[in-house]
């Protein structure tokens, strides 16, 4: 006959030796980032506000954007880190000059001044990449894509003292676009900071063979829903 204390204590030891197996084979829980939890839609709403900084002809202006996004649901090699965005952008420039020659048939010194004040539409479409880091509560991201602004420029214009009136233009312009940011999670979204990028061309009736490359500066929050 069996000693009981001896079953009991091979009852203990196998017990154990079958809890330690399954915790050596059990996978760890890896907490997601907040954009990639399995409740959300995986919509995306941000909007932005900041300064741009044009390289060629044009002066500084405020930016203001609103960004609509979808994150795809699937893992490179983070779940949802790529995003397809569109955003709708408002930008204000203006610039003031003089007539690169003078023309004879002006009145006073035939010296034509200027000044130009710009309304732009700007649409734009592109991919997002989020990039893993140890953290979850932030994430770098580059973006790329294109670009298309829809521009109504205001011209006043005199020479030697006499006015010339009011001239309007519309262009329509095609380009790319760029973007290094970081996403801090707070709350139901992210808090943002973001560098942009632009170039496109711009050959109109008054600026001819130039272009419209800037720098965009913008804070924001993206809301994930």
């Amino acid at each position: 006959m069996r000693h009981p204390t001896r079953i009991t204590s091979w009852a203990v030891a196998a017990l154990a030796l079958t809890l330690c197996a399954a915790t050596a084979h059990a996978e760890p829980q890896v907490e997601q980032p907040y954009h990639a939890r399995d409740d959300l839609t995986g919509v995306v709403l941000g909007l932005k506000a900041g300064g741009g900084f044009g390289f060629g002809e044009l002066g500084a202006t405020p930016v203001f954007e609103l960004e609509v996004g979808y994150t795809l649901p699937f893992g490179l090699p983070e779940d949802r880190a790529l995003q397809l965005f569109v955003a709708g952008q408002y930008a204000m420039p203006a610039t003031e000059g003089d007539a690169a020659e003078p023309d004879p048939r002006l009145p006073g010194d035939g010296q034509m001044r200027y000044t130009i004040e710009q309304q732009q539409a700007i649409i734009t479409f592109g991919l997002l990449y989020r990039i893993p880091v140890p953290t979850k509560a932030l994430r770098p991201y580059v973006a790329l894509g294109g670009r298309t602004w829809l521009i109504e420029s205001t011209i006043d214009a005199d020479a030697g003292g006499q006015d010339y009136g009011t001239t309007t233009e519309t262009d329509t312009e095609w380009g790319g676009y760029g973007a290094l940011g970081l996403d801090w999670f707070i709350g139901p979204g992210a808090a943002l900071f973001e560098v942009q990028g632009v170039y496109g061309s711009l050959d109109g009736f008054t600026y001819r063979d130039t272009h419209l490359g800037g720098l965009n500066l913008a804070i924001g929050y993206r809301l994930m829903l």
